[in-house]
Formats: structure tokens, sequence, C-alpha cells
């Protein structure tokens, strides 16, 4: 993980945030943190990946879209990692009253 930072670090600084490289870079660290399920991480590489494909290849784009589209699951899934502690004391609560009326 920490090699591939520094290779992106180094890639933004060399070759630019555009370069087909430092954008490959990008997604192999996004891949990297999804598999640590570290959502958060992830969205900030990603938010940044799709602003600036916006910028460059405009809204229509089919890589604009991707990553529009990848992004919205990376804000659902996030919210449901964030939250699950809440959801699952709600249907505690909801089983134990089920429990309590039958």
């Amino acid at each position: 993980l920490q090699y591939c930072k520094e290779l992106l670090e180094i890639q933004k600084k060399e070759l630019g945030e555009l370069h087909p490289d430092t954008i490959t870079s990008m997604n192999i660290l996004i891949k990297i943190y999804k598999s640590q399920n570290n959502y958060v991480e992830m969205e900030k590489i990603m938010r940044n990946l799709y602003e600036k494909r916006k910028e460059t290849l405009g809204n229509s784009h089919v890589d604009t879209i991707t990553i529009l589209t990848e992004l919205g699951d990376v804000y659902i899934i996030k919210q449901i990692y964030l939250n699950f502690d809440k959801a699952e004391a709600l249907f505690q609560d909801y089983f134990q009253t089920m429990r309590n009326i039958y």
C-alpha cells in the first residue's frame, strides 16, 4: 500500500494527474482500498479521479460516466458500513419487540 501511494505521488509530480500511468496507479490504489474495505480513502481518490475526468473528457464520456457510477456505489456501501451498528441496534429492537408481542 505504501509503495503504491508513494508511486502515485511521484507520478502526479513528474507526469501529471491526467497521465495514463498516473490514472492506472490511482485505479490500483482504489482496488487496494476496496479490498481493505477502506471506503473513506477510496472515495477520496475516486472523487479526485471523477473531477479530473469530467474536466478533461466531459460529462458524457464513458470513462467519466463509469467513475461516476462507481463513486455512487461507494457512497451506498460507505453508508451501509458507517451505519451498520445503528441498523443492527434497530433490528435487535425490532426482533425483541416482535418476541414480546408473539
